[in-house]
């Protein structure tokens, strides 16, 4: 399924969703498992362990890290706090999408068309998805305080479950079938479709609830908040001297993030309102990625 096709997907379940929200309700104690299956297609078709050398690009990588964990999370709460002071699950989703990991696929994706050290970029998606493991827990925990009962110890364990083990269990189903990387297409089209009945779930639920406000809010927020961690993240890297290549996967590694993730945290944690946010967000991201790329490899042509 191509990018287009899949925001067309994206389009109809929305639709399908709020017209027909009974069907959703029946799916929602499936969608960690989903997601859990997605992380392992996603993974099977990628060699995370065989990139030693972007390894050694620590600066890179704590940029990264920074931008992802830190910058992201601290832009999410001011845009929040703004926009979404009386809806308390809307705030939350806020904080989910600020904290969520960078995207196994996307960021890859558009660092490679733009001209981008791919595998700098892989390095860093990774390391961005092991450590939302340990971090989003305690910064949901700590940015929404009393808001939120949200057991720390027990999302720890869930993401465990349903992001770094399947990860693991793809690795090693690369080295015990070694063909699985021509399932690449097979494989692409089902972890997609995964993730509309996910969207389906999260609009159904939430279908009743929303205003046209809410939504224009919602909107709001994601384009600003992608806008500026992009444009700060290109401005650090400008600032740090690090190359043109590897600038272009730190600027996608800090603003393209996954939305199966933000979903799944959403539904378990806090209601489907606080899964809009990481749906809009997903759907802008990739537009302005695009025009985000072309930037990028402008520049780098020029100072090649």
């Amino acid at each position: 399924m191509t990018g287009r096709g899949f925001l067309w997907g994206i389009t109809a379940v929305c639709l399908t969703g709020y017209l027909y929200p009974n069907i959703g309700f029946g799916l929602k104690p499936y969608a960690p498992w989903l997601v859990a299956l997605t992380m392992f297609l996603v993974g099977a078709r990628i060699k995370l362990f065989e990139r030693h050398n972007s390894l050694r690009k620590s600066h890179a990588i704590g940029l990264t890290l920074v931008n992802n964990f830190a910058v992201m999370p601290v832009l999410s709460y001011a845009l929040g706090y703004w926009l979404f002071a009386s809806e308390p699950m809307l705030f939350a989703g806020m904080m989910i999408l600020g904290v969520a990991p960078t995207t196994l696929a996307s960021s890859i994706v558009w660092t490679r068309l733009s001209g981008g050290n791919v595998s700098l970029a892989l390095i860093l998606t990774v390391c961005s998805t092991i450590s939302s493991v340990l971090l989003m827990p305690v910064i949901l925990k700590i940015s929404l305080g009393q808001e939120t009962s949200m057991p720390i110890t027990d999302m720890l364990f869930k993401l465990l479950l349903i992001i770094i083990l399947p990860v693991l269990l793809s690795q090693l189903s690369r080295r015990v079938i070694p063909n699985i990387n021509n399932l690449g297409w097979p494989t692409n089209l089902l972890g997609h479709a995964i993730i509309l009945i996910i969207v389906f779930v999260a609009v159904a639920e939430s279908a009743n609830s929303l205003s046209f406000n809410s939504l224009l809010n919602i909107g709001t927020g994601a384009v600003l908040l992608n806008a500026l961690m992009s444009l700060y993240a290109y401005k650090v890297c400008q600032w740090s001297r690090i190359t043109n290549t590897d600038s272009i996967a730190v600027v996608f590694a800090s603003s393209q993030k996954t939305l199966t993730v933000g979903l799944i945290i959403g539904l378990m944690y806090f209601g489907p309102i606080a899964t809009l946010p990481s749906l809009v967000y997903h759907v802008f991201q990739q537009f302005s990625a695009h025009t985000l790329s072309q930037f990028l490899k402008i520049k780098t042509s020029v100072h090649s």
